[in-house]
């Protein structure tokens, strides 16, 4: 091993966790994924595998992990953001995402270089939560985050973490993003998804999202009788970020898909 290739190591190392955290600011965190170990991942997809429990994580949506697993991933800085005043943190397990609104200003991150703690800050935009108080809870990129010094969720998001359940007696489409997919089944390449599974299918179509909501995540069962699996759809979709449509119906309360198909 030449004197280079340590150091090369070590750079690959820091590029990569400050990759995972921009990832993470972007998109939410949400109920039910968790971070094994990386196993590969085409065209910046991130695909994670485990023994009883396999996570495709959609490009781009490394926020899925949630905020310890983050912080893991990403050294040992804390997901705290300084505003106003204020010490802020991500809310995780959301399944009920309300709406964005108007920007507040800048709040200040720790910034990890080499996994060795906190070295800077940088600014990062804030945004209002619609129907809260900004010192309750405000929208980073695409996350909910609230003030730490509450005990929980404000009163205005006390049923974010809900779930969706589905109760109408019709077929129901609605087009969003699948952006994971849980399975007791091991993947053998990239696309493979196979029933039984779980999808988790993001959404603001008004045919499923409850009033007063922007978004929200819904668990949609695949079956072996669910049309439209074919690995190059599946890869489309889940890595290569295009909207999937998903018609369903309603089994035991819990949404069945139908089909799934690239919208």
């Amino acid at each position: 091993m030449s004197d280079l290739e340590p150091d090369r190591i070590r750079s690959l190392e820091r590029e990569l966790r400050a990759s995972l955290a921009r990832a993470a600011e972007r998109a939410p965190l949400y109920r039910g994924l968790r971070a094994p170990a990386v196993r590969r991942g085409p065209r910046g997809a991130v695909v994670l595998g485990a023994a009883a429990v396999v996570v495709l994580v959609a490009a781009g949506v490394a926020g899925l992990l949630s905020a310890r697993d983050t912080n893991t991933l990403a050294g040992s800085c804390p997901s705290v953001m300084t505003f106003q005043g204020s010490t802020y943190q991500p809310s995780k397990e959301l399944t009920r995402l309300p709406t964005v609104g108007h920007r507040l200003g800048s709040g200040r991150r720790p910034v990890c270089e080499d996994g060795g703690g906190p070295s800077h800050e940088r600014a990062t935009s804030v945004r209002a939560v619609v129907g809260t108080p900004s010192s309750e809870a405000v929208y980073v990129g695409d996350t909910v985050w609230t003030n730490a010094d509450l005990a929980g969720l404000p009163a205005s998001l006390a049923s974010s973490r809900d779930p969706v359940i589905c109760g109408s007696s019709r077929t129901v489409t609605a087009v969003g993003q699948w952006i994971g997919v849980e399975s007791s089944r091991r993947v053998r390449f990239d696309g493979d998804v196979r029933a039984p599974a779980t999808m988790k299918l993001l959404t603001a179509d008004p045919a499923v999202v409850p009033p007063s909501f922007a978004r929200v995540l819904l668990d949609v069962r695949l079956t072996g009788a669910t049309v439209g699996l074919a690995r190059q759809d599946v890869t489309a979709m889940l890595q290569g970020g295009r909207a999937a449509e998903v018609a369903m119906r309603c089994v035991d309360h819990r949404f069945v898909a139908i089909s799934v198909r690239r919208s």
